[in-house]
């Protein structure tokens, strides 16, 4: 389901062209509808797939570009720009449970719009859908990694992951009844940074844990910023360009009812896309895009981990995968252990029982089980609390249309830090979004 009838009908027809291209025999019981209306797509739904962005690439633009004109990282989920984000969207996630309430009461939300921890907090705490959660591929991707520096499978290994969206921190690699993260970390010994991720390895020893690459901006706040004030244009500007160059290229292929060359299209697309989403963590943010990939294969690596390693950074599945994974397990086809979205209810000792933190979970036949974390180190616990007061701040000021709390929400965040600036940002980006803004009393 889509608003806009021309990407609707293009990504459509690659939606069909992708199914029939598939070899198992399983496709040919699948087929793809497309509509503009969202009480059809919603009629008896098992599974709700949710991504948006209100306001489109053109407010995302406005989000970043505001945020870095003030002085402060401009990122769409993180700091000032996932707070209008998640302003302009949680009115929008309330008609839309309200809906399924009526239309499909039994069905599964599972979240992919950003910022994705408020946006399934709100959907759990603030409107009730307890049959939520939300799934992001950066700690998919980090599995990836970590299994192929170790050349093993991604299901032999699993990391101990908890935090929150984009928060988050690995503390163990689990192989069996072997603990690999201390031999990971000697294995990596002469090894400055891993490819397309941006933290040193000296800094990583001295955490003692792998952070989810988000927290550069946390850790490494000067850097990130000046680097991301040096680029010529913002991600969105970058994105924006590179989907309207997909839809034109759409639109011709499909001329020609050339399927193969639509398919070839879309995995060039997303090949792209994860390419550059790699330099952007290891170029945007640290200002070097090729020397961590050089530096890594010149240091004592095999040759052949190369792919493997390539792969992992640049895997086409990204949230389509996590996707398929949840829905496979949901549905009782093949149960298995994912990180996601999802209340607390006692994994995280100190995080309220309600709170939502991205935490691995055992996932069966609608039925969602955390895994119990324990203990936290408490400086991670410090930020992650900081972070949720400003998401439960910025959901209630949503709810309640209020101009003073999410004042405080913007002023408490750790990446903006400041009441002056905070009230600045928030009157720009009433000025800018107009009715897109929720109002504020």
């Amino acid at each position: 389901m889509d608003l806009e009838e021309r990407s609707l009908r293009l990504i459509g027809e690659l939606s069909q062209a992708w199914l029939s291209s598939l070899e198992d025999t399983g496709s040919s019981l699948a087929k793809t509808l497309w509509t503009r209306d969202l009480d059809s797509a919603l009629r008896d739904a098992d599974f709700v797939l949710l991504t948006f962005r209100i306001g489109g690439m053109e407010a995302r633009i406005r989000d970043e570009k505001t945020a870095l004109k003030a002085g402060v990282i401009g990122q769409e989920t993180t700091g000032a720009g996932g707070f209008s984000m998640a302003l302009r969207s949680l009115p929008a996630l309330a008609d839309l449970i309200k809906r399924m309430s009526v239309l499909c009461p039994e069905a599964w939300l599972i979240n992919f719009s950003n910022p994705s921890g408020i946006i399934t907090q709100a959907a759990t705490s603030a409107f009730r859908w307890q049959r939520t959660l939300g799934i992001c591929d950066a700690p998919f991707t980090m599995h990836s990694l970590i299994a192929a520096l170790l050349d093993r499978e991604r299901r032999e290994v699993q990391p101990g992951y908890f935090g929150l969206n984009h928060l988050g921190w690995i503390d163990s690699i689990k192989a069996g009844s072997s603990n690999l993260f201390n031999p990971l970390l000697s294995m990596l010994k002469g090894v400055s940074r891993l490819p397309g991720y941006p933290f040193p390895l000296d800094f990583i020893r001295t955490l003692g844990l792998i952070p989810n690459e988000y927290l550069y901006y946390y850790y490494y706040h000067r850097d990130a910023l000046n680097n991301l004030l040096s680029r010529s244009e913002t991600r969105g500007e970058f994105l924006t360009k590179r989907n309207i160059s997909l839809l034109e290229a759409l639109e011709k292929t499909s001329v020609q009812s050339d399927k193969e060359s639509i398919v070839k299209l879309y995995r060039d697309y997303l090949t792209s896309r994860q390419e550059t989403y790699v330099s952007r963590g290891a170029g945007d943010i640290t200002g070097d895009r090729n020397s961590n990939k050089n530096n890594f294969l010149e240091n004592g690596f095999p040759a052949l981990l190369k792919d493997r390693i390539t792969k992992a950074l640049t895997n086409e599945e990204g949230y389509a995968g996590v996707a398929a994974e949840v829905l496979e397990a949901l549905s009782g086809a093949i149960p298995r252990e994912i990180i996601i979205n999802t209340p607390n209810r006692g994994a995280i000792p100190g995080i309220e029982p309600e709170a939502v933190v991205e935490i691995p979970a055992r996932l069966d036949k609608n039925r969602v089980n955390s895994v119990d974390r324990g203990k936290i180190p408490k400086h991670c616990l410090g930020l992650m609390k900081t972070v949720k007061a400003y998401e439960e701040l910025t959901i209630s000021a949503a709810v309640n249309s209020s101009y003073r709390e999410a004042l405080l929400a913007l002023t408490i965040h750790p990446l903006v830090g400041d009441a002056s600036l905070a009230r600045k940002l928030l009157e720009e980006y009433r000025k800018q979004h107009e009715s897109l803004f929720p109002e504020l009393r």
